[in-house]
């Protein structure tokens, strides 16, 4: 794999953003034209010649937009931005499976050439710093730290391309395919915090300091339905704050009820009523009917948490 250092080159980015330019005015004029098109046969009797014409410039405009967004994605790939040192992405980078390169917190290039130095202290890296006319050779902990706890011109840190500065609460996937929450803190061990997360046995966790030193990149769908599936099954308040936070999910609680129950049910204001059986309304809405025949849209138990909602409009809250 081509190891490539440092930004792209100015003209490059120049051309990206001026050919971007170009294709999008081209997808503005082909919209008008499609407008055109329809505004004209809606006027007349819609033929498959005229029907044809307006599927054919939609082709064209989707594939001018994927052509732009192929572009504004080789671009922001070719972005480079500093960020905290990750001993497993450093090594990613070293050996050229990642493109990036490692600097100091000042700017300049250093290059790692042992990982685990034997030692009687936390200063197991060592690294080569250009100097120019020389390389200055310094040790470091496993975060990059010259000295633990301080912060120094020596650190070292992370060039990497702009997609790999992921943001406090992107969903994520780990090198070994671990959904989890990311949270933008440092691990003590220069790995990857986390909201919540699921191991490969199964087990969930909770604000995990070092849940992974290994990124792939962002979560599928399907490995996003997997931890909203694992944050429902949680009876803890956390769940749903993450839900809600992360997912934009907002869980309401599941109320089974029995013939003759004692419910209070909600059109205006609570009342109270006993549960008969639930229907399907005509528009997919389950409507919970009651002793009597009325239905409603709002149910819930009639219990001593509820007891005080009954004749009045408030809104239930679990």
């Amino acid at each position: 794999m081509l190891q490539c250092q440092g930004q792209s080159q100015p003209i490059d980015k120049m051309l990206n953003e001026e050919f971007s330019r170009y294709l999008e005015k081209h997808i503005e004029a082909l919209e008008e034209r499609k407008k055109e098109v329809r505004k004209i046969t809606s006027e007349l009797i819609t033929t498959n010649y005229s029907k044809g014409l307006v599927d054919g410039l939609q082709f064209a405009i989707n594939l001018l937009n994927d052509s732009v967004k192929h572009l504004k994605v080789n671009d922001m790939e070719n972005k480079m931005v500093r960020v905290p040192f990750a001993v497993e992405i450093a090594k990613k980078i070293t050996n050229g499976e990642v493109n990036g390169n490692i600097v100091t917190r000042d700017g300049r290039n250093a290059r790692v050439i042992c990982w685990d130095k034997k030692s009687d202290s936390i200063y197991n890296i060592v690294a080569l710093l250009d100097e120019k006319i020389m390389e200055r050779i310094l040790t470091y902990t496993i975060n990059g730290s010259e000295a633990d706890g301080k912060d120094s011109d020596n650190d070292l840190m992370l060039e990497v391309p702009e997609y790999m500065d992921y943001c406090d609460g992107d969903v994520l996937i780990s090198g070994i395919g671990l959904p989890f929450i990311y949270r933008k803190t440092k691990g003590r061990h220069g790995c990857f915090s986390a909201y919540f997360g699921i191991d490969i046995t199964g087990n969930k966790f909770f604000d995990c300091q070092d849940f992974t030193c290994d990124v792939k990149g962002y979560a599928n769908e399907e490995q996003r339905k997997i931890l909203i599936d694992g944050l429902k099954e949680i009876k803890d308040p956390k769940s749903k704050e993450y839900l809600k936070r992360f997912f934009n999910i907002e869980v309401k609680p599941v109320c089974k009820f029995n013939p003759k129950d004692w419910v209070l049910c909600k059109s205006i204001d609570w009342c109270l009523c006993q549960f008969s059986h639930k229907t399907i309304r005509f528009d997919g809405v389950v409507m919970y009917v009651t002793v009597g025949g009325i239905a409603y849209e709002q149910c819930i138990p009639y219990n001593d948490q509820t007891a005080h909602l009954l004749g009045t409009t408030y809104n239930w809250e679990e």
